[in-house]
């Protein structure tokens, strides 16, 4: 009876999971077709040769390399369709989904708090999954972590040296879909290394040997595809567009601002309590750490794989921390900001379930109340956030698709081409949509940023509210604004 009752409740852990995942990806998939296509994506060059995209000869921090070659096929190919330029994103949702599951099943013994782990790793962020929908590489790069740290765990438990190696293989393919995450891969080495210093016990000469092995033939492939790419990004001068006031300003604040989507132009405060929040609970994480094991060195004995497993969970999210603050003081390397270091989130949410977890032995009641409230105040955000129309960073583009096709209706008695003019930012993504939904309806749009209504011899003009001026008004009128009012359609007054 009591296996038949624990067959039916892992039944409908998995069937729990299953339908968990699937909603999400169907939530995707609808964004996917519906938000129109960015500025930053659709800086793809058909002519670019895969040599061109692996080198990032340009030295184009946009260029997510594992994600540009595999978009460049798909586009060859299969389509040049929407779809096509996303579809990678969207498997990296599935993988992050299976491999998140796979993890926390992997770490936690009660049901309820794998699953909830599980589904508050898919919620946290708002902004993590405005990009399991966009054409870039960080869902490449969230995935393959994901991915890597699942295969770690494994090792710890198996010993098995193909475990390692996947996991360290995972990292790679982490760093090689966007070049932020070669911190991630730092710490991924140094936990490897620190084992044998602080965990004497659980590993013996020769799996140390295998393991340096494993390491260094990983490391030499990683610096073999990166370095000549990073040194035409550097020379560049594309890391320049990170931060330099500080981690706690540029890396924070910015994942607490827009990987939560904290959005309140009237008060900070909410932003700030966050914050502290999130340095109070990882020093008191730290603290509590460190005791768990001096309290085992005193006793001359390693601590408990419960225990190793959150030090190594804490290892992950501080190495990082550490090695971004000495890139910049020693090689004046800036610090990453919101989606770059979107790897950041995901290494707390792992870091302080697990804590809470380990801590419900001591403090059952509080542990559960506090990690039941982050969960509830996480899926509120996520479903009050959750945008089926626009990004949080490219929300101009939110309307592109409806202003095409306002002009489109209202010119299709007309036999000449449309010729119209717009701010800089929306001139990849208008060429995109008209050569996909209205070919050879329009004139292809030139980067121009003259003064507005200096050439009349466009037939509409869409700009921003600021760039409205009143010798444009003398021979347009004002036909339509979109996106709250911020971007205004012009329309040429008849003679």
């Amino acid at each position: 009876m009591r296996n038949t009752t624990r067959t039916k409740a892992d039944l409908l852990q998995i069937l729990f999971a299953i339908s968990f995942s699937i909603t999400l990806l169907i939530i995707n998939i609808i964004r996917i077709f519906n938000i129109p296509i960015t500025i930053d994506e659709n800086g793809y060059d058909p002519l670019d040769s895969y040599k061109v995209l692996l080198l990032d000869t340009p030295g184009k921090a946009n260029d997510h390399i594992l994600h540009s070659v595999i978009r460049k096929f798909c586009i060859e190919h299969f389509s040049n369709n929407i779809f096509f330029y996303r579809v990678d994103s969207l498997v990296a949702q599935a993988l992050f989904l299976l491999f998140s599951y796979l993890l926390c099943h992997s770490l936690f013994k009660n049901k309820y708090w794998m699953l909830l782990s599980f589904c508050l790793l898919n919620l946290i962020s708002p902004f993590i999954f405005d990009f399991w929908g966009l054409s870039r590489g960080y869902a490449l790069s969230l995935a393959f972590m994901m991915m890597s740290i699942y295969y770690f765990f494994n090792y710890l438990n198996n010993k098995k040296i193909l475990l390692i190696s996947l996991s360290l293989a995972a990292a790679i393919l982490s760093v090689y879909s966007n070049f932020g995450y070669v911190n991630y891969f730092f710490s991924l080495a140094a936990v490897v290394c620190v084992r044998y210093i602080v965990f004497k016990k659980t590993t013996t000469k020769g799996q140390m040997v295998r393991e340096l092995s494993v390491l260094f033939i990983a490391t030499s492939v990683l610096a073999i595809l990166i370095t000549q790419p990073l040194m035409n990004v550097y020379s560049n001068g594309e890391q320049f567009f990170l931060g330099s006031n500080g981690f706690l300003q540029d890396t924070v604040t910015t994942l607490v601002s827009d990987g939560l989507i904290i959005v309140n132009p009237t008060s900070l405060l909410p932003t700030h309590i966050i914050i502290w929040l999130v340095l109070i609970t990882t020093f008191s994480g730290g603290i509590y750490w460190l005791y768990i094991y001096f309290k085992g060195h005193y006793y001359k004995q390693d601590p408990s794989i419960e225990a190793i497993s959150g030090i190594i969970l804490y290892l992950l999210l501080i190495i990082p921390v550490v090695s971004m603050i000495a890139q910049h003081i020693l090689f004046h390397i800036n610090y990453l900001t919101d989606r770059a270091a979107l790897f950041f989130i995901i290494l707390f949410i792992l870091h302080l379930t697990y804590w809470l977890y380990y801590l419900k032995a001591v403090i059952p009641k509080i542990s559960v109340v506090i990690f039941t409230t982050i969960f509830l105040l996480a899926s509120y955000n996520f479903c009050s956030k959750i945008n089926l129309r626009s990004t949080l960073l490219w929300w101009f583009d939110a309307d592109d698709l409806h202003v095409i096709n306002r002009i489109a209706n209202e010119t299709k008695n007309k036999h000449h081409k449309i010729k119209i003019r717009v701010t800089w930012f929306f001139v990849p993504s208008f060429n995109y949509d008209f050569e996909q939904k209205y070919p050879g309806k329009f004139y292809p749009i030139a980067d121009i940023r003259d003064t507005a209504g200096k050439d009349t011899t466009y037939d509409y003009y869409y700009i921003s509210s600021p760039e409205v001026t009143d010798k444009l008004a003398e021979k347009y009128a004002l036909d339509t604004s979109f996106v709250g009012g911020n971007f205004l359609l012009f329309k040429k007054k008849e003679d």
